[in-house]
């Protein structure tokens, strides 16, 4: 029984340190961006950078929204940045409504291996949107003189994070950031960032991830089923945004938060406000909103949610 006991605190002993020195998926690829490589037509550049991507579905690229003659430059500028798995229609038409109200250009990002198919998805490493990020301020400079942000889920994670970089931040107005990833709810998360996870959770969990659409749209414009090794780079991103101290965030922020939501802790992402010094818009759950309280406007999911939360933006904007 002794030795029984011995061996089973020993195994216990290396098992722990397994668990602490083991390594955990890192964010994988690089985030920078050259600014220089716009050029002078923006919208050239842009239908470039997507005519390398084949199974774009259609819509569903990136885009400027003109306020006004193409290639003029507006005062302010949106730039949009959707959701994991999401793409530009996740909130829509919410950008739209808040840049028509300030008269502003409107760029809407497509995150790599977004709008394609799950195998797309699998490949992209959060360097990958952290660069995507990066090109989208870059862009937004480039057609206004200042900048406001808008990320939803881990759109705002990535937001966040460029709040953090001064040099990213330049021109920058203010960041919303609605229903910000910084801790995901579903408590089976956890494994995610367990050490070696890539290797065998998938064989427990199995190799496909996916979700039922509550409708249509919803199926047309996100992608519902993807390798479940695509969520590993996504919870990488996601632990290094919850470990950072936002009270170094260079611009004003504003969340746009409902306490009942479903897909991500609102919890972390009130502290992180609390940390930033920011602003908070709570949503209630309401008729016509997301049933899981996640993405609180747009069309698709809460087209009831749209107007008061545009109301709410635009008040923000107008007293920052």
């Amino acid at each position: 029984m002794g030795r029984f006991l011995l061996n089973l605190i020993a195994l216990a002993a290396v098992g722990a340190l397994f668990f602490y020195w083991a390594p955990r998926e890192e964010m994988q690829g690089d985030p920078t961006f050259d600014d220089t490589q716009i050029g002078d037509d923006v919208q050239a550049y842009i239908a470039a950078a997507e005519a390398r991507f084949e199974t774009i579905r259609p819509g569903l690229n990136k885009q400027i929204i003109w306020a006004g003659d193409a290639g003029k430059k507006t005062a302010l500028s949106v730039v949009y940045v959707h959701g994991y798995s999401a793409s530009l229609q996740e909130v829509r038409p919410l950008p739209d409504d808040i840049a028509k109200a300030l008269g502003a250009n409107l760029f809407y990002t497509r995150l790599t291996g977004h709008g394609q198919d799950g195998a797309a998805l699998a490949k992209a490493t959060a360097g990958d949107w952290q660069r995507d990020m990066a090109e989208a301020l870059a862009l937004g400079r480039a057609v206004g003189q200042e900048v406001l942000v808008i990320g939803t889920s881990t759109g705002g994670t990535l937001a966040a994070l460029a709040a953090l970089n001064a040099e990213q931040m330049a021109q920058v107005k203010g960041v919303v950031l609605i229903s910000p990833n910084f801790g995901i709810k579903n408590p089976l998360s956890v494994l995610l960032r367990f050490p070696l996870a890539r290797q065998w959770l998938p064989l427990i969990a199995g190799q496909v991830r996916g979700f039922t659409p509550q409708n249509a749209a919803h199926e047309q414009y996100w992608t519902t089923s993807y390798p479940s090794v695509a969520l590993f780079q996504m919870a990488a991103l996601v632990a290094h945004g919850a470990a950072q101290d936002y009270g170094q965030a260079q611009v004003p922020a504003l969340f746009v938060i409902s306490d009942e939501d479903q897909v991500i802790r609102a919890d972390l992402a009130r502290k992180a406000a609390a940390q930033w010094g920011a602003e908070v818009f709570q949503v209630l759950p309401a008729e016509g909103l997301d049933p899981f309280n996640h993405v609180l406007a747009g069309d698709v999911l809460s087209p009831n949610g749209t107007a008061p939360t545009v109301e709410a933006i635009l008040n923000w904007v107008a007293a920052n």
